[in-house]
């Protein structure tokens, strides 16, 4: 890709190059010193812009592909002498560059405000604005945009301007030409500095895509270390809730058979009894919380083992209430489903599970003798099932947390919290596996209504 050059000469005693290209320019200087009429008169060629009229036609025909191939760079060249400018722009275009002609630096200035520009070149002697003030103004139309890449200034001078172009250079221009000089250093000046713009740009674009990799990385590296103190905090808090529910029950466990063992001779039958059935009654719910354990540990996996077979949810959901009115007597569970079956292929037992601990988390969460109502129906290509309770509700702070590890809410409406905090995780997970859904909705005072979805048709290739 080529750079876009900005040229400004005033000098009217230069009239061209030196060098082998002088059928090409406009008046130009053979090689004896002697001044020569060019075959391309100077008013044939376009005051402002030069345009390579091929190239053009190329690149209207070529894709868009091909146009992004063929863009040149701009040259903005600046100079009074209409002939000379002329010169030096056909032998710019004629070298594949793309030139924007100005007489003088207000012309100049329009231009560059205005243009991608890649390289000016510009006469030091210019009446209004000279080299020097063009320079300035170009740096503070930058300093304007807020643009740090630097664009190069190539001043073309006589011997009586060295003071100006001292200044010129510690002002920061790139460089500059002696008069006369040859088509060959017109050309080098500009590949020259072109191809330290390239330079630059390029490592800028490196610096840039070096801070981009370390700012990725230094993101990562946080959130990984966000990750581990999640990780840590969950086990600290397994530790805690663990310590704390087992703890419990082994405390009841012991003190029972100390009593049993230490004071035997003195105790009826019926008192060894009932410290037997407390020990059975603690050992019973430590043996549900080492469930509740060993199943998260297999629902956690990303490929809960299921034991798929044709079951019907209707039974299944019948099959529970059956067993919870047995258990809680005095709880109204009221069912309602379809007088036929709804089967799918699912892993009943585990779905039998999820009923358990939902219906049992909204009995936890009501006041005694408040209904339960559980509700299943099919919609839309899956069976669909609504537990309903009339309790304390979740609060709006909590509804996020429900279905995480260890999470139990305080407001429990019969006796105190027990458990992990794990029923509703593992419901979610095996609801996950069948490729359902799982949510919950919830007034405060009202009630939740816990509800999952189980598609009917398993997608391939998931379980």
């Amino acid at each position: 890709m080529k750079e876009n050059l900005l040229i400004v000469e005033e000098d009217k005693d230069i009239r061209g190059f030196r060098g082998p290209d002088i059928e090409r320019t406009g008046r130009i200087m053979d090689e004896s010193g002697r001044k020569k009429q060019a075959k391309i008169p100077a008013e044939s060629i376009a005051p402002r812009t030069f345009v390579d009229e091929a190239a053009a036609q190329d690149s209207d025909a070529a894709s868009p592909r091909e146009k992004t191939a063929i863009v040149k760079e701009n040259l903005l060249i600046v100079e009074d002498d209409s002939e000379f400018l002329n010169s030096l722009s056909m032998g710019a275009q004629m070298k594949g560059y793309r030139v924007f002609a100005a007489k003088n630096g207000i012309e100049a200035m329009a231009l560059f405000s205005t243009e991608p520009i890649d390289l000016v070149i510009t006469d030091m002697r210019m009446p209004d604005m000279n080299g020097v003030e063009l320079l300035e103004g170009i740096r503070a139309e930058e300093a304007r945009r807020d643009n740090s890449s630097k664009t190069p200034v190539v001043l073309i001078t006589g011997f009586a301007d060295y003071d100006a172009v001292v200044k010129a250079l510690r002002l920061g221009a790139a460089d500059y030409l002696g008069k006369p000089f040859s088509l060959d250093e017109f050309f080098n000046i500009i590949s020259m500095h072109l191809g330290l713009k390239k330079i630059e740009r390029d490592q800028k674009n490196r610096h840039l895509r070096l801070e981009d990799m370390v700012m990725q990385r230094t993101q990562d590296l946080l959130a990984a270390n966000h990750r581990l103190q999640l990780l840590t905090e969950d086990k600290n808090q397994f530790i805690g809730v663990v310590s704390h529910e087992l703890r419990n029950p082994l405390t009841v466990i012991y003190s029972c058979v100390e009593s049993i063992v230490g004071a035997q001779s003195k105790l009826g039958p019926e008192q060894v009894a009932n410290y037997l059935h407390k020990v059975r009654d603690e050992a019973s719910r430590m043996l549900r919380l080492l469930n509740d354990l060993l199943t998260l540990q297999t629902t956690e996996s990303s490929n809960i083992p299921l034991q798929l077979e044709n079951a019907d949810v209707v039974e299944v959901a019948k099959r529970v209430v059956s067993k919870f009115h047995i258990t809680h007597p005095d709880i109204p569970i009221n069912l309602s489903c379809p007088s036929g079956p709804l089967s799918m292929e699912m892993d009943a037992n585990k779905i039998e599970a999820t009923f358990i601990n939902i219906i049992d988390n909204a009995i936890k969460y009501s006041p005694q003798k408040t209904a339960v109502d559980v509700n299943v129906t099919e919609r839309d290509g899956s069976v669909e099932v609504r537990v309903a309770d009339h309790g304390l509700g979740i609060p709006p702070e909590n509804i996020e947390d429900i279905f995480n590890a260890f999470f139990r809410g305080a407001n429990v409406a019969r006796g105190k919290q027990e458990g992990f905090g794990l029923g509703l995780l593992i419901c979610r997970n095996i609801i996950h596996a069948h490729q359902g859904k799982i949510w919950v909705e919830s007034e405060l005072n009202k009630g939740s209504t816990f509800i999952f979805q189980l598609p009917k048709e398993q997608r391939q290739g998931i379980l």
